[in-house]
């Protein structure tokens, strides 16, 4: 009787051992769309885009799969959303298919903005704008021209290739010279 009461406690201990391994060993549930993912194979629709379980492959032109890159919600596979610029001097933003991203175009140089004319996408001051400065402007060469804004002068000096050089030794010897002085 003995024997038959140790043989049953071992089955009933072996079952149970086995029954907890095959718990324990059973694979991860897929996830669903809109969780975070790294391998397509841990998603339910087995697509895993922009870091996202998502509804489809979603790797064509300006097609995202989560809010992180623009898209409407994280898992459905949609068109990038751009944003409208904040500045004047630039257009809305369109989407350049080849990097799957937004690009913000600048509007031409000269045209009018609030703050005076629009530079480089930036509105900068007329005065500024009328004066030359970053290489002369629409209707300039850059060279020499000045005007006056009320007691204040703006001024810019015809550009030289050799003055660049000169002007970047002097600054180079400034700092050897300030150099040296630290030590002393």
């Amino acid at each position: 009787m003995r024997l038959t009461q140790a043989l049953a406690s071992t089955a009933a201990l072996a079952f149970a051992v086995l029954s907890t391994s095959a718990a324990l060993a059973e694979p991860p549930q897929p996830l669903p769309n809109g969780s975070a993912c790294d391998a397509a194979g841990s998603c339910q629709s087995g697509f895993c885009a922009d870091q996202v379980c998502c509804d489809t492959a979603c790797d064509t032109g300006c097609n995202v799969c989560s809010k992180a890159k623009g898209g409407a919600t994280d898992g459905t596979c949609s068109a990038l959303t751009c944003m409208v610029s904040d500045s004047e001097c630039q257009t809305a933003a369109s989407c350049d298919e080849a990097s799957r991203s937004c690009t913000f175009t600048a509007v031409a140089d000269g045209t009018d903005c609030s703050g005076g004319q629009c530079r480089s996408g930036a509105c900068v001051p007329k005065t500024i704008a009328l004066n030359g400065v970053g290489g002369g402007g629409d209707g300039g060469s850059g060279g020499g021209t000045s005007k006056d804004t009320g007691g204040c002068s703006v001024s810019a000096a015809p550009a030289s290739s050799g003055g660049v050089a000169l002007g970047l030794a002097g600054i180079t010897l400034i700092g050897a010279a300030l150099m040296r002085r630290r030590r002393a």
